[in-house]
């Protein structure tokens, strides 16, 4: 815990009253994490398949028929038409495994009920919007993370500044409901899963019980002075020049 005169050791472009100093706080590029994942293995014989909307999964029992053990249990098959653009070769998009190990972030919930588990809980789509940090003065003075202290009432996190591994330093996000599972802009619209999260009781919950809160998180997408004024309870010196979108 630091106090507010400290602050400036650390982020000498914040004002705060305390704060919780946090040194090992990294940032990474999950993309090149994977990507590095992905080529150590293949140098150990792996196959890695992209472009590959899972369709089936299933479990196969025992041959009967001809009295075998069934090593491969696990069945997975995507659509032959969408696979063979990238696979040609490929005529029966199947793959036989013993264990399967699923990592499916905004598709979690639709893969669990495909291998058998229960239809909740449901994902429901938020979009955080950020804005760019184009003053190269200002950006010289946000080398760390930081952070607004949560509210524990609202199931969201507040504005904050975010220095990337490129050098840009992104502020925000706000959180809006999105139109498509991985729908990152207004234009990505997926009629299926916009249906599938408003049908959902969760999704009709949330709204209700946080609506004010949606209604301000909207308003700050939409006007930028609204969001700068947020972010300007940490960089007093702001200003609407300063960012873009």
């Amino acid at each position: 815990m630091i106090g507010g005169s400290e602050i400036k050791n650390y982020a000498p472009f914040c004002k705060g009253l305390k704060a919780l100093w946090s040194p090992y706080t990294g940032i990474i590029d999950w993309g090149l994490v994977t990507k590095s994942y992905a080529e150590d293995f293949q140098n150990r014989g792996g196959i890695v398949y992209t472009k590959y909307p899972l369709k089936t999964l299933l479990l196969v029992g025992e041959s009967k028929k001809e009295n075998m053990v069934n090593d491969y249990p696990v069945m997975i098959e995507s659509e032959p038409s969408l696979v063979a653009v990238v696979f040609p070769f490929i005529t029966m998009p199947k793959i036989r495994c013993k264990y399967l190990i699923t990592c499916c972030g905004l598709q979690s919930d639709r893969i669990a009920k495909l291998s058998g588990g229960l239809p909740d809980p449901k994902i429901v789509p938020f979009r955080g919007e950020y804005l760019l940090l184009t003053s190269e003065e200002k950006k010289k003075l946000v080398t760390t993370n930081v952070y607004p202290v949560p509210d524990s009432r609202l199931p969201f996190l507040g504005v904050h500044f975010t220095p990337r591994m490129n050098g840009d330093v992104w502020l925000g996000p706000n959180a809006v409901l999105a139109y498509k599972r991985e729908g990152y802009k207004y234009s990505q619209i997926s009629v299926p899963d916009l249906y599938d999260a408003l049908t959902y009781r969760g999704t009709r919950k949330l709204i209700l019980k946080f609506f004010g809160y949606g209604m301000k998180e909207l308003y700050r997408g939409i006007w930028i002075r609204a969001q700068v004024k947020q972010l300007q309870r940490f960089m007093p010196n702001l200003k609407i020049s300063d960012i873009t979108r």
